[in-house]
Protein backbone atom coordinates (compact mmCIF):
# COMPACT_ATOMS: atom_id res chain seq x y z
CA UNK A 1 0.00 0.00 0.00
CA UNK A 2 2.89 2.32 0.79
CA UNK A 3 4.39 1.74 -2.66
CA UNK A 4 1.08 2.46 -4.39
CA UNK A 5 0.42 5.76 -2.66
CA UNK A 6 4.12 6.70 -2.69
CA UNK A 7 4.28 6.06 -6.43
CA UNK A 8 1.07 8.04 -6.84
CA UNK A 9 2.67 10.93 -4.96
CA UNK A 10 5.73 10.86 -7.22
CA UNK A 11 3.62 10.79 -10.39
CA UNK A 12 1.29 13.48 -9.05
CA UNK A 13 4.16 15.77 -8.09
CA UNK A 14 5.69 15.36 -11.55
CA UNK A 15 2.52 15.97 -13.55
CA UNK A 16 0.57 18.41 -11.39
CA UNK A 17 3.26 20.35 -9.57
CA UNK A 18 6.40 20.19 -11.72
CA UNK A 19 4.73 20.40 -15.15
CA UNK A 20 1.89 22.61 -13.86
CA UNK A 21 -0.78 20.56 -15.63
CA UNK A 22 -4.27 21.61 -14.66
CA UNK A 23 -6.51 18.93 -13.24
CA UNK A 24 -9.98 18.91 -11.75
CA UNK A 25 -11.03 21.75 -9.48
CA UNK A 26 -10.25 19.84 -6.26
CA UNK A 27 -7.46 20.13 -3.73
CA UNK A 28 -4.06 18.61 -4.48
CA UNK A 29 -4.45 16.12 -1.62
CA UNK A 30 -7.84 14.92 -2.87
CA UNK A 31 -6.53 14.69 -6.43
CA UNK A 32 -3.53 12.60 -5.31
CA UNK A 33 -5.67 10.29 -3.13
CA UNK A 34 -8.24 9.82 -5.90
CA UNK A 35 -5.62 9.03 -8.56
CA UNK A 36 -3.72 6.64 -6.29
CA UNK A 37 -6.88 4.80 -5.20
CA UNK A 38 -8.10 4.42 -8.78
CA UNK A 39 -4.66 3.18 -9.80
CA UNK A 40 -4.71 0.66 -6.96
CA UNK A 41 -8.18 -0.62 -7.86
CA UNK A 42 -7.44 -0.83 -11.57
CA UNK A 43 -3.86 -2.12 -11.62
CA UNK A 44 -3.72 -4.61 -8.74
CA UNK A 45 -5.97 -7.21 -10.44
CA UNK A 46 -4.00 -6.82 -13.66
CA UNK A 47 -0.69 -7.39 -11.87
CA UNK A 48 -2.17 -10.40 -10.06
CA UNK A 49 -2.64 -12.02 -13.48
CA UNK A 50 0.45 -10.75 -15.34
CA UNK A 51 3.12 -11.64 -12.77
CA UNK A 52 2.20 -15.33 -12.26
CA UNK A 53 1.68 -15.70 -16.02
CA UNK A 54 5.13 -14.28 -16.72
CA UNK A 55 6.71 -16.66 -14.21
CA UNK A 56 4.91 -19.59 -15.81
CA UNK A 57 6.11 -18.60 -19.30
CA UNK A 58 9.69 -18.21 -18.06
CA UNK A 59 9.60 -21.59 -16.35
CA UNK A 60 8.32 -23.20 -19.55
CA UNK A 61 11.10 -21.65 -21.62
CA UNK A 62 13.88 -22.59 -19.25
CA UNK A 63 12.65 -26.12 -18.62
CA UNK A 64 12.99 -25.66 -14.87
CA UNK A 65 10.10 -24.93 -12.52
CA UNK A 66 10.26 -21.60 -10.78
CA UNK A 67 10.64 -22.03 -7.04
CA UNK A 68 10.11 -19.56 -4.28
CA UNK A 69 13.24 -18.44 -2.43
CA UNK A 70 13.78 -20.00 0.99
Amino acid sequence: MLLIYGGGAVMFSFHALYRREKGPAISNWTHWALDSTLGFLALTPVLAVILPSALWVLSQRSGRPCRSPR
